[in-house]
């Protein structure tokens, strides 16, 4: 047996990797029930932090109950994730990969909760606002890879998995990855400084094709981006059913992704012609999360190999 797998064997490595798909699960809702404290504007429902009014227990108001619950979760996901890096850390240190991307996370998540607090403190301003949701995805997206690389790992014991890039489909997954990234920043950005409600119509704003204000220019400016990423995310499927020799998982995944993505675009229209009602605008949250989900573990599965695998 080799050294890299002296300290574990394949039921403690699958038991891990329930733990992560746990992690996993728990941080994609935190990113949705802060979505929707953004969206609906909830952010400063508890003015004072980590209590609420100076109470731990929240007043019956939506907007104090939304944050409150958005806190709660996070208590609840913190130690999870902590739970993971120190297993990570204790059983599968020789494993560079898993070890490095979860101890990233929690330094991430020790920034993720003092962003959090100064968020509240300055009344949500709409850079930090964008930085903390950014930073969040980043931590899920290291998860789902720590996970991925113990799928890799229990299929290929003996080997260290590692991460790179390589083919030019490889590379659009990867890039793929990035721009939604970038889309889903500028989409909190967009909420946090009030432009979600600049533009009332679609495709156009207030019946313009160029706005008249600040706000308007920034929430067009996010539809172009997005606009912009769906030829990204139609040559990603397009260039996997030409492949032919992709796994049906892999397929599945990238299907899904495309369904994820376009759904959460039209969702977004809608929700503007509709006037923003709330349940659309949670809506088109959770498909957001769910699109940086999919795409996390496209790119992790396609990036994951190991040693000598190009």
């Amino acid at each position: 047996m080799s050294e890299i797998n002296k300290s574990f064997n394949e039921v403690s490595l699958k038991r891990y990797k329930k733990l992560l798909v746990t992690t996993m699960v728990f941080t994609y809702l935190l990113i949705v029930v802060g979505g929707i404290v953004r969206v609906t504007g909830s952010g400063l429902g508890c003015p004072d932090w980590p209590t609420c009014y100076g109470k731990w227990i929240p007043p019956l108001r939506a907007d104090a109950i939304i944050e409150y619950i958005h806190r709660l979760v996070a208590t609840l996901t913190s130690p999870l994730i902590l739970a993971s890096a120190f297993i990570g850390w204790w059983k599968y240190r020789n494993i560079k990969l898993i070890k490095n991307t979860l101890i990233w996370a929690v330094f991430l998540l020790g920034l993720q909760g003092l962003l959090g607090g100064v968020v509240v403190l300055l009344e949500t301003p709409p850079d930090l606002v964008a930085v903390h949701m950014g930073n969040a995805l980043i931590i899920l997206g290291l998860i789902i890879l720590a996970g991925m690389a113990v799928d890799k790992l229990i299929a290929n014991p003996q080997e260290q998995p590692k991460i790179s890039f390589n083919t030019e489909f490889e590379k659009l997954a990867l890039w793929s990855m990035i721009m939604i990234f970038v889309v889903l920043v500028t989409g909190a950005y967009t909420a946090g400084s009030g432009s979600t409600y600049a533009c009332s119509g679609w495709p156009l704003c207030n019946g313009q094709l160029i706005p008249s204000h600040i706000l308007g220019w920034i929430h067009m400016f996010h539809r172009l981006l997005v606009a912009i990423t769906s030829i990204w995310v139609i040559r990603l499927y397009l260039q996997a059913r030409k492949m032919g020799d992709l796994s049906k998982s892999l397929n599945t995944a990238i299907l899904w992704f495309l369904i994820f993505f376009f759904s959460q675009a039209a969702v977004g229209g809608l929700k503007v012609s509709l006037q923003f009602p709330i349940w659309l605008m949670g809506t088109h949250v959770a498909l957001a999360a769910a699109v940086w989900f999919t795409i996390v573990m496209i790119a992790s599965r396609l990036g994951l190999k190991i040693e000598g695998e190009n």
